[in-house]
């Protein structure tokens, strides 16, 4: 997987446009006009004509309280997300974990320094963890997935992305202390899989498996709520290395 450029954008307009989709994407109901003034730190006035541009393109559009979401002008894109970023043969590897276990599964990758999920395919079980967005992962540091892409990340890239990110606590099983954090991801490239056991979310657990052993920047991932986890632990956890096997 090819990492960004560190170039500095050349087109100011479209590096702020850019900034205001991000920030609205991150969003869990959309942005006023002032609060994306502040996440992004442009003036209000430079935040106004680049929301009115955008709305009059159809990649956002004003819902309630005049909060802006994303809108159907950016289907042609997440559709294309799919096509050019995810490889094609990682998505049957979540497909068949899913189908094989009933548990939602995932595949996430290490981009450089920066986490992202690439595919997520929810379980079949009536009570089953709820799928991902697609995008950038957030607190690496409390999931399986995270933990492990940069158990097998290089020195300089492991150490960028904890220099850019707090350990911050998600759950009382949170590891937030660094050197209990490099431990354990010591533990990980000696044991060859990662778990999360409530470090992200109370009440769900995940095991993940590095693909061509740690060789390929991708983690197959198991995620399920925590009765179910511990009573298929052992046939959970067979189920993520066979399925990461398959992966040529």
């Amino acid at each position: 997987m090819a990492t960004r450029p560190a170039v500095k954008p050349r087109i100011q307009s479209v590096a702020r446009a850019a900034s205001v989709l991000n920030a609205i994407a991150r969003s869990p109901a959309g942005l006023t006009a002032q609060e994306l003034s502040a996440a992004t730190g442009l003036s209000r006035a430079t935040t106004y004509h680049l929301v009115q541009t955008l709305v009059a393109v159809g990649y956002i559009a004003s819902g309630p309280e005049h909060r802006y979401r994303l809108a159907v002008g950016v289907s042609p894109l997440v559709e294309a997300f799919g096509r050019h970023v995810v490889p094609q043969d990682l998505v049957p590897l979540a497909q068949s974990l899913a189908q094989r276990t009933g548990e939602t599964a995932y595949v996430a990758a290490r981009e450089g320094a920066d986490l992202v999920l690439l595919c997520s395919v929810p379980g079949h079980h009536q009570v089953s963890v709820s799928i991902s967005p697609v995008g950038p992962i957030d607190h690496g540091h409390a999931r399986a997935s995270g933990k492990l892409l940069l158990a097998f990340a290089p020195d300089d890239a492991r150490e960028r992305y904890l220099a850019a990110h707090p350990l911050t606590r998600m759950t009382k099983a949170t590891i937030t202390n660094r050197d209990q954090l490099l431990t354990e991801l010591e533990r990980i490239r000696q044991a060859g899989w990662a778990c999360d056991l409530e470090e992200f979310h109370d009440g769900v657990c995940c095991f993940a498996a590095p693909l061509a052993g740690g060789a390929a920047p991708y983690a197959l991932v198991l995620s399920a709520p925590k009765a179910r986890f511990e009573a298929h632990r052992d046939e959970y956890l067979d189920a993520v290395f066979r399925t990461a096997a398959a992966w040529q």
